[in-house]
């Protein structure tokens, strides 16, 4: 499959289609098959999307229709490729962010419920769970990129409610501590990254002017030129004037 996918270094819809396929239709997987089904759909989604990083709303819909069932994370893979796709990315719809969350939560709460957590105890945070957490909210296209939104914060919240009597992996409670920190400290998030449309225009626009190269050399002669003392004299942070 590796050899088939790869070869021509291109994962289209029909090759991504047949992955979603074979993952649902074979229920015997040998444990090499999660990292090649993480990685291939990874290099669709994220890769192969135009512009690249940018996942859009159909691209967001068909890995949604393909890895829930009843609007449910179906297994560990899902999870994983979910979580993957999101740390990779620059921008996806806020429905990818609200279903990991959500996903996420549920493994470590209600792990029975979730196909992610089946056969773990439910209500303690295991070091794989401070390490998807981790992931899931630093993502660079997770609602708050770097920073940690108010819906972040409550899911840690909540999973740090319900597992404070559990004995807990010792690197949940410095997640959970930074994590917190980091939304009281930054509670109006991270800039927003460029819109795939924006992303556009402004390569279309330098491509209709001129080379990178002779852009570079423009900027190099103007900063050797640029009197430091005038500009920091007349850059006003403040917005005083």
């Amino acid at each position: 499959l590796r050899q088939s996918v790869f070869r021509d270094g291109v994962v289209d819809r029909r090759e991504a289609e047949m992955i979603f396929r074979l993952d649902q239709s074979c229920s015997d997987k040998a444990p090499v098959w999660g990292e090649f089904y993480v990685d291939s759909l990874t290099d669709y989604f994220v890769w192969k999307s135009k512009p690249p990083k940018y996942v859009d709303e159909a691209g967001a819909r068909f890995l949604i229709d393909n890895i829930t069932r009843d609007g449910r994370i179906d297994g560990k893979s899902e999870l994983e490729l979910l979580v993957n796709i999101v740390h990779w990315a620059d921008s996806v719809p806020e429905d990818l962010n609200v279903l990991m969350l959500q996903a996420v939560k549920e493994s470590v709460l209600t792990p029975d419920q979730a196909a992610y957590g089946q056969g773990r105890n439910a209500g303690v945070v295991t070091a794989s769970d401070v390490a998807l957490v981790r992931r899931a909210i630093y993502a660079p296209a997770s609602e708050g990129g770097y920073t940690v939104t108010k819906r972040e914060a409550e899911m840690i919240f909540a999973i740090n409610n319900a597992t404070v009597a559990s004995e807990n992996d010792p690197g949940w409670q410095d997640l959970f501590v930074k994590a917190i920190a980091n939304y009281l400290m930054f509670p109006r998030s991270a800039p927003k990254v460029l819109s795939a449309e924006e992303y556009n225009r402004r390569d279309a626009w330098l491509e209709e002017r001129r080379g990178v190269g002779r852009l570079l050399a423009d900027v190099g002669r103007n900063v050797a030129s640029f009197n430091v003392a005038d500009g920091w004299a007349s850059w006003d942070p403040f917005g005083s004037r």
